[in-house]
């Protein structure tokens, strides 16, 4: 990312990710988007080939800490989740 060319940064975060949080899909959505999630990637089969990492964990103890009222979908460093209407 410290590439002084913003053609070059530009493609590189595009590559990576800029990343997206629940604040996103609120701003996009609606605050009641949360309410919308009916898979949240803690299914089973979804464990089995993407586990918790150390960073799932730990965001998942700061939303109860927090009292962070997204859904847990969000606690996942990778977003494998599903809503409906």
């Amino acid at each position: 990312m410290r590439n002084p060319d913003p053609v070059a940064r530009d493609e590189k975060l595009v590559r990576q990710g800029s990343g997206i949080s629940y604040h996103e899909f609120e701003l996009a959505l609606g605050p009641d988007c949360h309410e919308h999630v009916v898979l949240d990637g803690y299914e089973p089969i979804i464990l089995s080939e993407c586990p918790d990492n150390v960073d799932d964990l730990i965001l998942s103890i700061a939303f109860k800490t927090h009292d962070i009222r997204a859904h847990r979908a969000f606690t996942r460093s990778n977003l494998y989740f599903a809503m409906m209407e």
